[in-house]
């Protein structure tokens, strides 16, 4: 049957399976893609609505192939709604399976991998989160895996749950899956259905909560952290109970005076103190401020940096554990687990005589490569994800590992075309005709396209497609653009160091070939500005880029002045000389940021960010975004920001908004505090005043205060405002 699409129209061929809420079919002429019909009771117009938003506002390209993401809405014959296309997800297990633990049976999944795959899911999530999306409902048979890539999917997109600004319209997530719900929605909820529960419901924070959850379980043998009892109890007679209730009683298990009611959770204290630190600010912090618990970002720095410090198990190749512990806690969970399933004596894995004689590991190495994850990029991380391996076979790695007693992952970069979105695998094996991957034997990369490589950090505005194609003003063909919608947007691009050249043309398009804006781009090197462009605006000629970037590890694109006009197009990366890939990964330490990407600790009434993407024009004409001011005439408005102590300076720009530049009645200022110390007052300016540039130092600030005297204006906006505000490390 045909069925007709905005982007193409579609023969459905052969039915895939079928569900509660519709049928999936393969797309002949298409293997890479499947469709799902929904059943007539579940059509409506707001799901079109919400299908319709998500397709023309999707994640970043590089994740859709993990998601079961609408790409096209299909309609009948007689224009009828009647589902959406998405990509086929390849998958040969769910996540709930990979949580079974029974060390009697020859595990399918090692440590390592588990990590990989909690990796994995922190790279959809953030890219998910990043494009304005919650997953609400975090049911674990709802993501797949592949058990050969550690590549993961995620099911039921249509489930989402997010807010619509064009509209105004909020599309809910109206399902829930019990053990994973955050304790304040179920607080809120208090027996609701989820559709009827008082909005806000499903956000970022209750999607942070149930990865934590999600992360502690494929570390800690799959079991849940909220399978605690008190200290006191005794484990065969206390119980936390199922589902939901132990999150509502707080029966995280490592809180203080708790324990895990299950004696086959590894020992806490095998993990690293960030590791712990991470699950208590989740469960703990988390519980009291839903804001302290840490985002996908942060769980995949601190993952990534955990992976560099295990070593494998000389007794059990399945087990990796922290460099630090003395003895595999894994062997020891496996210990107690015989203990209690089979008497004293044998698993059929290990032999131990007593408790206290658990072997210590042989032949342990230290993993010196990071995980194998997504080709995607990950906000706020300072950990590249480019590592490379081939599929791996069970059994014959096993047999590796204990011939050569290390951990042989072998370690290259990934040139992944993000259309393909080719996953690295883990670990060796035979068949690998599926796999884009770089060979180790040929470590030389000639003329490679930039934007087949992923940003370490990209502002949201940022929008990077190589398959756009085009013309210049001058009627030039160009393939590929990066361009920013609003001005003061940057890009950054993990090198490691392994190209010579940097090629591009700065240009306006066919389509803004009129445009009076002018816009300029500066390009940096591991911090450095290295290049200027020339402003570019009707009539200017497009202008070629080559730069020398030798030795590049952070390569920095800087947009600036009028958004949306130019673009840099036919962007790539090239090596000519005989530069061989390092064998030891770059990984950048924290990237500027802006201070409006961070989320207000307190602020008064009426001091606000103001949209981040809205700019104004300052009376000299320069553009400026990113803006925090006041909208009320009390004296010393404040709001304050938590930045964790990893930023030395605060720049930015106090400007009065052109619009009311003949407002000269009131003068305004605005004050500066690093941990209740005072570092900067600006200037008075009234209207028509020029803007004044800051650079102030904040070296080891954890709170920022910035403070607004008499930012005010009749008509609901600043009349002034700190713009362009930007922490650097």
């Amino acid at each position: 049957m045909i069925y007709f699409g905005t982007k193409s129209n579609y023969n459905l061929g052969t039915e895939i399976k079928a569900g509660g809420e519709g049928t999936i079919y393969t797309v002949e002429g298409n293997s890479a893609l499947v469709a799902k019909i929904y059943h007539a009771n579940v059509l409506s117009t707001e799901l079109h609505d919400k299908l319709y938003h998500m397709m023309i506002n999707p994640p970043d390209a590089s994740v859709l192939s993990q998601i079961a993401w609408p790409i096209d809405i299909i309609y009948d014959h007689y224009k009828n709604f009647a589902g959406f296309v998405m990509s086929k997800l390849n998958v040969d297990m769910d996540l709930k399976a990979a949580y079974k633990y029974s060390p009697d049976k020859p595990d399918k999944l090692s440590g390592y991998q588990r990590l990989i795959i909690a990796v994995n899911i922190c790279v959809v999530i953030d890219a998910v989160h990043k494009a304005g999306y919650v997953f609400g409902d975090f049911n674990p048979l709802n993501i797949g895996i592949n058990s050969k890539t550690g590549k993961v999917a995620f099911f039921d997109a249509d489930t989402y749950h997010f807010y619509d600004k064009s509209s105004g319209r909020t599309f809910r997530c109206c399902v829930g899956t019990d053990g994973y719900i955050a304790p304040e929605l179920l607080a809120k909820g208090n027996g609701l259905e989820y559709k009827d529960i008082p909005l806000p419901s499903f956000t970022e924070e209750t999607d942070n909560f149930a990865l934590a959850i999600h992360i502690f379980r494929l570390l800690m043998n799959g079991y849940t952290p909220f399978n605690g009892i008190k200290e006191a109890e005794n484990a065969s007679t206390a119980s936390p109970g199922v589902g939901n209730k132990p999150i509502e009683l707080d029966y995280y298990c490592y809180k203080p005076g708790y324990k895990p009611q299950s004696a086959y959770v590894p020992d806490f204290n095998s993990f690293p103190p960030y590791m712990r630190g991470m699950f208590n600010k989740a469960f703990i912090d988390g519980r009291v401020n839903p804001r302290n618990r840490p985002t996908a970002a942060e769980w995949y720095k601190a993952l990534c940096a955990f992976s560099k410090e295990l070593v494998q198990c000389g007794d059990n190749p399945n087990h990796y554990f922290h460099k630090a512990s003395k003895f595999c806690p894994y062997c020891e969970a496996d210990e107690r687990y015989s203990r209690n399933i089979h008497g004293i004596g044998t698993s059929s894995q290990m032999s131990f005589n007593t408790p206290v004689n658990i072997p210590v590991r042989k032949a342990a190495t230290s993993t010196t490569s990071a995980p194998v994850v997504s080709s995607t990029s990950v906000r706020g991380t300072n950990t590249s994800p480019y590592v490379g391996g081939k599929p791996f076979n069970p059994t014959t790695q096993t047999k590796k590992r204990k011939k050569s007693g290390c951990l042989p992952i072998i370690i290259g970069i990934i040139s992944v075309i993000i259309a393909v979105s080719a996953i690295s695998s883990l670990f060796d094996s035979d068949d690998d005709d599926e796999y884009e991957v770089v060979e180790t034997e040929n470590p030389y990369v000639v003329d490679c396209d930039l934007l087949s490589l992923e940003p370490v950090k990209a502002d949201a505005m940022i929008k990077a497609n190589f398959y756009d194609t085009g013309k210049t003003n001058t009627e030039e063909p160009y393939r590929g653009e990066l361009y920013c919608i609003y001005p003061m947007s940057t890009i950054t691009y993990n090198l490691n160091g392994a190209y010579d050249r940097f090629t591009a043309l700065w240009t306006l398009t066919n389509m803004t070939k009129d445009s009076k804006g002018k816009a300029y781009v500066e390009i940096y090197t591991d911090g450095q500005l290295i290049y200027t462009s020339p402003e570019v605006s009707a009539g200017v000629l497009p202008v070629p880029i080559d730069l020398n970037i030798n030795s590049c590890n952070l390569l920095t694109i800087f947009f600036k002045g009028y958004a949306g006009d130019a673009i840099l197009t036919n962007a790539r990366l090239s090596n000519y000389g005989d530069k061989l890939k390092p064998t030891e990964y770059y990984y950048p330490g924290t990237l500027p940021e802006w201070l409006t990407n961070f989320s207000p600790l307190r602020r008064d009434d009426n001091a606000d960010v103001i949209q981040e993407c809205s700019t104004i024009r300052a009376i000299t004409g320069e553009p400026i975004s990113h803006l925090i001011g006041s909208t009320t005439s009390v004296s010393e408005q404040t709001i304050e920001y938590y930045i964790k102590g990893e930023y030395k300076r605060l720049t930015g720009t106090w400007a009065v908004d052109d619009y009311f530049s003949s407002r000269i009645d009131h003068y305004y200022s605005f004050s500066v505090y690093a941990d209740g110390e005072l570092v900067y007052t600006s200037p008075s300016i009234t209207g028509g005043d020029l803007p004044v540039q800051f650079d102030i130092d904040i070296k080891n600030c954890d709170k920022l205060e910035l403070v607004f005297d008499r930012g005010a204006s009749d008509y609901g906006s600043p009349v002034v405002v700190a713009g362009n505000l930007r922490l650097y490390p």
